[in-house]
């Protein structure tokens, strides 16, 4: 009726796995945070990524959200890690996110971060849906139930500014390992590598 007036304060909409803490005092300006879900320079196209162990990598492939963005890893048939990598540089005392969409009917994903997550890696097995093995916080999610589409989250914190390479890989059996390829493919779709939100109270 044009005498009613509506206001809203402190709403805040995430997409997260847990509550991040809540700003309560101040004006909005002076507590919004300056370096949540920061990119670091990293999303697709992969066309600069380097590769090891496979027949080829492209894109135009089916993606979970009806498109054609997905990239397809083919694994060439040598003794060897299959995989993409590239390389990031980060920052000390800050926490970091990187997150992937993954597809594959019999290959395991690893997530190796090198030095960035210390001893290196996170295994995820895209067929059952369980970590197999992490040295940081790791967790998945598939994005509709018999899509075959996962989720894959691997965090840590950063104690040091570094320069590091971010593996993503292929694998028989999530170990890490060099294995011999058969041809085997797994698509991936929205990588990314963020820097999370610092806690400012």
């Amino acid at each position: 009726d044009g005498l009613v007036d509506f206001y809203l304060w402190g709403a805040k909409l995430e997409e997260w796995y847990e509550a991040t803490p809540f700003i309560e005092s101040g004006r909005a300006s002076e507590n919004v945070p300056t370096d949540w879900e920061l990119p670091i320079n990293l999303s697709e196209p992969f066309s600069s990524w380097s590769t090891t162990g496979l027949a080829s990598f492209s894109g135009g492939v089916a993606d979970p959200d009806g498109g054609t963005s997905a990239w397809r890893l083919t694994e060439d048939t040598g003794d060897s890690r299959h995989r993409i990598a590239d390389g990031f540089s980060v920052e000390a005392g800050k926490s970091y996110r990187v997150r992937v969409m993954a597809k594959s009917t019999n290959r395991k994903l690893i997530l190796n971060g090198n030095s960035l997550f210390g001893a290196g890696t996170a295994s995820y097995d895209l067929q059952s849906g369980e970590i197999i093995s992490s040295n940081a916080i790791a967790y998945m999610t598939e994005t509709a139930p018999g899509s075959g589409w996962w989720e894959c989250v691997l965090e840590a914190d950063v104690a040091s500014d570094k320069t590091f390479n971010l593996y993503v890989q292929m694998d028989n059996a999530g170990s890490d390992s060099n294995y011999v390829g058969d041809g085997s493919t797994m698509d991936l779709y929205d990588l990314s590598l963020t820097r999370l939100y610092q806690n400012p109270l």
